[in-house]
């Protein structure tokens, strides 16, 4: 239609729009003029992508970079580092943080892992847009690889989609996709001008302060989701910085979240990895490392790597490519969150929330009893004139009797883990392969007696079961069944016990998954009725079986087989298990209270507390490791976790010539009256919360606040002076609960 045409028509539309009564120059609708306000507003080179109630998600097409726009205060977070940064980073670098994604190849058998960007490398896109986020298939005609992301906005949630059935791969035989970062600069800081703190998943959870670091520190922090994976073996790093050694060993990552929080604009975001956290890694750097003046976090997505095979045993090695790519898509989240919400206790709760809208948290019993673990030391093995003998810590009778005690005592709801409780003890009884109860200890008709006498004085008796690690020693036919690594070695870890000496092997995950199956039947017929399971619990890895290739997906499937069938028909306690495997259990032993102090954290933060608080019971380390029990009292006050004893009857000092050497203190009697006294204690605290959710946690100095969704507030001081919080003088290490009326 010309120009013309338009305007003679526009003019006799707005005659009739008179004659009727009707404003021609009437306001837009609402949606149509917030719109064209935001887009008045839009960055440079950026438009509005979706748009929610409270945010704005802006995209440059070129880049597929970000912005995250907080539309009640204006904040904003960037994906990316603006094409004006003055910063003497190298051509590579400049373009890896000025690309929303990047992605790494294999070219032939080349032991090396080139980058592609959106910057500098030739690459088309082809856009598609709806209501609430778009899509882009990205290709590079160099390589003939293309991929497809797709990112949309629900509420304050960023969801980025790559599906592996979007990956192309036109020559295979030259280039293959290795890897993939998810918008590795999102939220970064610059000299951490802007205040607050990257969250790391480090054992409890960590923070790292933003603050210049006048260049001193070297390394990043790096944890492969779900651990080390153990089946790899490679010779160049997996991280785009290269190689380096942390000076501290970093806890293994639990849970596949990161998180990233600015004090200036009060805005932060927790990143959730709901699909290929299996075969993902998140990597922190400081401002410093690599000459680089950012603080920045991401996951690393591999689906691919290349490994040495040995070809003979003198006769050198060659570089392969794994048989196939990993098999799953990439889902990650990122959750906004703004003022009061903007801290690590804001992003815990995010991902509480989110995982309890997938249902992980549907078997669990958020209501339980307040109770108090009990681990027992059963039997372990020393070495006799002929073969083993059988050293009997906490024989049956020696347990009922202490349950019964406690019972007597006050303590009215135990949760008990039978450790050693079948032949060739803790150590040598790996794996778990029978029901067969130690005879030292009183055979089946002990083992049965205590249990039914534990069930009547109100405790759940979980019989420990480790269906990975592997003695040699006691199972030699289970050593065929050991797992191989990706190069057909097979996996081994070094024993230095007295008793058993060399390698402790690890069992395939289909044979875990096989003596599960076995066990379950064995069980079933001898009336137990709770397990603990261990080992496949922190255990993510890829491996070889009958000369083919198992990815870390592949692993954990099988281990989350494991889990559900032990668990149909009985409870379930899961050993500092990997949170993929939450889903499965009634209660989670074990879990760490802090982080493994690596040297760059600021401090510890009990992230992993905030997000299962009032939605699964969880059961903290053994009280008998802790230095300062009383400072290990107060974390349990503070993160509304469950104490755990490891108790026998016998004096440790009986453990000097067996492989459990390491338990020095565990006698009952020195235990007893700590026992009562933190079971009474806690219970109370416990009462006051109404063993709900955290729903804000703050810690300055030495005091920290946290309050509940019922409206308690427990303040605690965890100095050696007095302090004054919540307007309340705190004496030094000590705590006061506030009910919701401020008593």
């Amino acid at each position: 239609m010309s120009g013309r045409r338009f305007a003679a028509l526009l003019a006799l539309f707005c005659v009739i729009c008179g004659a009727l009564g009707v404003s021609a120059a009437a306001e837009p609708e609402a949606s149509e003029k917030s719109s064209e306000e935001a887009s008045a507003k839009a960055p440079e080179g950026y438009e509005i992508a979706a748009r929610s109630d409270e945010w704005t998600l802006y995209l440059r097409r070129d880049t597929l970079a970000l912005i995250m726009e907080n539309n009640a205060t204006g904040a904003r977070m960037r994906s990316t580092v603006p094409d004006d940064d003055q910063t003497k980073a190298n051509a590579k670098w400049k373009a890896f943080y000025r690309s929303g994604i990047v992605m790494e190849y294999i070219q032939g058998t080349v032991m090396d892992y080139p980058q592609v960007n959106l910057v500098d490398t030739p690459n088309e896109k082809v856009f598609d847009f709806f209501d609430g986020g778009f899509s882009c298939e990205v290709y590079y005609p160099t390589l003939g690889i293309a991929y497809q992301a797709t990112v949309t906005l629900d509420g304050n949630d960023v969801c980025v989609y790559i599906p592996q059935s979007g990956i192309r791969e036109e020559r295979p035989s030259e280039y293959t996709v290795s890897s993939f970062y998810v918008y590795p600069f999102m939220g970064y800081s610059y000299l951490g001008e802007n205040g607050g703190y990257m969250f790391i998943p480090d054992g409890q959870g960590a923070i790292v302060e933003l603050e210049d670091n006048e260049g001193r520190y070297l390394s990043p922090y790096t944890a492969t989701v779900y651990g080390p994976n153990v089946g790899i073996v490679t010779t160049t790093s997996d991280t785009l910085l290269g190689d380096f050694v942390m000076n501290q060993s970093a806890e293994r990552a639990m849970i596949p979240v990161y998180g990233m929080a600015h004090a200036d604009s009060r805005m932060a975001y927790a990143s959730v990895i709901e699909e290929g956290d299996v075969s993902a890694a998140i990597q922190a750097s400081f401002n410093g490392v690599s000459n680089l003046p950012f603080d920045w976090i991401t996951a690393k997505y591999t689906y691919r790597m290349m490994y040495s095979q040995q070809t003979g045993p003198s006769s050198g090695t060659v570089n392969l490519r794994t048989q196939r790519a990993k098999r799953f898509d990439i889902r990650q989240h990122f959750f906004f969150l703004s003022g009061d919400d903007a801290n690590y206790a804001g992003m815990a709760n995010a991902y509480g929330k989110f995982l309890d809208e997938q249902g992980v948290f549907d078997r669990a019993d958020a209501a339980r009893a307040f109770d108090v673990e009990i681990d027992f030391v059963g039997e372990e093995r020393k070495n006799g004139l002929i073969g083993t003998a059988a050293v009997a810590m906490t024989t049956f009778e020696q347990a009922e009797s202490i349950i019964s005690a406690l019972n007597a005592d006050g303590v009215a709801q135990i949760l008990g883990v039978y450790k050693g409780w079948n032949e060739n003890g803790i150590t040598g009884g790996r794996p778990t392969v029978s029901y067969d109860p130690s005879g030292a200890l009183g055979g089946k008709r002990g083992l049965s007696q205590f249990i039914e006498t534990a069930n009547a004085l109100n405790t759940v008796v979980c019989l420990d079961t480790n269906l990975s690690e592997l003695v040699p020693d006691t199972h030699r036919m289970l050593a065929y069944s050991a797992l191989k690594k990706i190069d057909t070695g097979t996996y081994r870890r070094p024993l230095y016990g007295k008793v058993y000496e060399g390698t402790q092997l690890l069992l395939t995950p289909q044979k875990s998954l096989e003596l599960a199956a076995s066990l379950d039947k064995d069980y079933a017929a001898n009336g137990v009725r709770s397990v603990s399971l261990s080992g496949v619990t922190e255990l993510v890895t890829d491996y070889s079986f009958q000369n083919t290739y198992y990815d870390s997906g592949d692993s954990a499937r099988f281990y989350g087989e494991t889990a559900e069938l032990l668990g149909e028909e009985r409870t379930l306690a899961l050993n500092k298990p990997n949170a993929y495997l939450w889903r499965y259990a009634d209660m989670l032993v074990d879990m760490p209270i802090g982080s493994s102090s690596y040297r760059y954290t600021t401090r510890e933060v009990p992230f992993l507390a905030i997000t299962l608080a009032g939605r699964m019971p969880f059961y903290a380390e053994y009280v008998n490791d802790q230095a300062n029990s009383r400072r290990f009292f107060l974390q349990l006050v503070e993160q509304g976790a469950r104490p755990a004893f490891l108790i026998s009857d016998e004096d440790p000092v009986a453990l000097m010539d067996t492989d459990a050497l390491d338990i020095y203190s565990s006698r009952f009697e020195l235990y007893r009256e700590m026992i009562v006294s933190w079971y009474k204690e806690l219970f109370v605290v416990h009462e006051a919360t109404q063993g709900g959710a955290i729903t804000r946690h703050a810690r300055e100095g030495d005091c920290a606040t946290v309050k509940y969704e019922n409206g308690t507030t427990i303040y605690i001081n965890f100095g050696q002076t007095t302090s004054y919080v919540g307007g309340f003088a705190l004496d030094a290490l000590s705590y006061k609960v506030v009910a919701a009326n401020g008593k």
